[in-house]
């Protein structure tokens, strides 16, 4: 594809309708809207207030008790302060307990780590990632409820949500209190997406739920709590204020802080959302750049031909152009510096993107493109035992349905889940 003709038949098209009206969604650490939604200017309404800022709420449920914390540094309130610093200042934290990428939030996606005092609070942090994933007697001795803050991404395909329910099962087998200082999704409790997982593949990430689930994690508690263990875990959820389920994390004017190292603003939590499953190909996600999850490619990719494909599907939200990038470090090892080539995405409208079709037409154009595209991508790490279940099926991958046929399921199954869910919805 020449790059005359990616202009011709996608830039003027596509940047023609950006420019007449939409707004990008950037990169930054706080989310800033002018507009509006539902006729309702955003400056005008009051401010989303996570579980964390219900100070008697959060006073209410903690008690006198003595608490192991699960979280990390993704969780503030809204003066930026972690919900570490404000509840081991008062005294309250007995021992910390670390999800995926630390306590501190340092470490690479899949990288183990041991139990370790920490060297500012000098207390014990257990490592409930790997080795060991469970709360055990001894490690909660001393506590009386474990208390749970993290920031969640709003896709099923992360390890917190994972963690969350093994706590849910933990406490109930332990006989402690769960209390979940609740936190919004950053995409919304408005929209879902995806298709449901098939059999082992539930509960490998988010237990019963689609790529996109639209809950908050106190809401994901209840679920999980009633559907999977009968309502056996004492959970308490500390509830949020004014938040709706339309809004997303651009209409919140709240400060971004990492979920992970490679999320590192909502843009590219969003496009993670449906791009997950690139992690297991050999097309680059970008990791290791500044832009992760944002820009796709690799050596052997012509750029404009995928990215004028990818535009003459007019998804809805999202246009794509020609890019290149070279990433110097991530830890699937793809092409590390090596120049990639492939499309960057930029999202005109965060409220019209459906990131689940979105992926999959990517994948679709990735592989019709490319001769060279393969799953997995061979370091060792890929595996088609994580592609299928990232997706919920192995039925893209083996041909036994089309693209247009799978995205024609998850929107099918995505609406029967979101009706099923209505009885734990807290906003």
């Amino acid at each position: 594809m020449d790059r005359r003709d990616f202009i011709k038949n996608a830039f003027t098209a596509g940047a023609a309708a950006m420019l007449g009206g939409s707004t990008f969604v950037a990169g930054g650490c706080r989310s800033v809207s002018n507009g509006s939604r539902n006729g309702k200017s955003i400056s005008m309404q009051k401010q989303v207030l996570n579980g964390i800022d219900n100070i008697q709420a959060v006073k209410n449920a903690l008690k006198n008790y003595k608490i192991g914390l699960v979280t990390n540094p993704s969780a503030i309130d809204r003066q930026c302060r972690t919900v570490a610093d404000l509840l081991a200042a008062e005294n309250r934290v007995e021992v910390f307990f670390a999800p995926e990428h630390g306590i501190r939030g340092d470490l690479q996606n899949g990288v183990k780590f041991d139990d370790t005092i920490d060297p500012i609070y000098k207390k014990k942090v257990y490592s409930i990632y790997r080795p060991t994933l469970h709360l055990t007697e001894e490690r909660v001795k001393d506590i009386d409820a474990i208390v749970y803050d993290i920031q969640d991404v709003g896709s099923r395909a992360f390890s917190y949500l994972r963690t969350l329910a093994y706590l849910i099962e933990d406490c109930a087998k332990l006989n402690k209190e769960l209390i979940v200082l609740d936190r919004i999704n950053p995409l919304g409790l408005e929209a879902v997406e995806g298709v449901m997982p098939e059999g082992d593949f539930d509960k490998r990430w988010g237990y019963g739920i689609p790529w996109r689930f639209g809950l908050t994690h106190g809401e994901y508690a209840k679920m999980v709590n009633k559907r999977y263990y009968n309502n056996a875990c004492r959970l308490t959820v500390v509830p949020c204020s004014n938040l709706k389920r339309d809004m997303m994390f651009d209409d919140m004017d709240l400060f971004w802080s990492n979920p992970s190292p490679n999320l590192p603003n909502f843009t590219s939590a969003l496009l993670y959302a449906g791009c997950t499953q690139f992690g297991q190909t050999n097309i680059s996600e970008a990791r290791g750049t500044t832009r992760p999850y944002e820009m796709y490619g690799a050596p052997f990719v012509d750029a404009y031909k995928v990215a004028n494909e990818l535009n003459k599907l007019k998804l809805k939200g999202v246009f794509f152009r020609p890019c290149a990038f070279t990433a110097e470090y991530n830890a699937f090892k793809k092409y590390l510096g090596e120049c990639c080539r492939g499309v960057q995405i930029f999202v005109t409208d965060s409220h019209a993107v459906n990131t689940f079709e979105m992926g999959m037409w990517m994948l679709e154009v990735f592989r019709s493109c490319c001769k060279e595209f393969a799953i997995p991508f061979p370091n060792g790490r890929c595996d088609v035992r994580i592609f299928d279940p990232v997706l919920g099926s192995s039925d893209w991958r083996t041909g036994k349905q089309s693209t247009a046929e799978f995205i024609a399921r998850g929107a099918k199954e995505s609406a029967e889940y979101k009706k099923s869910v209505k009885e734990f919805m807290i906003y």
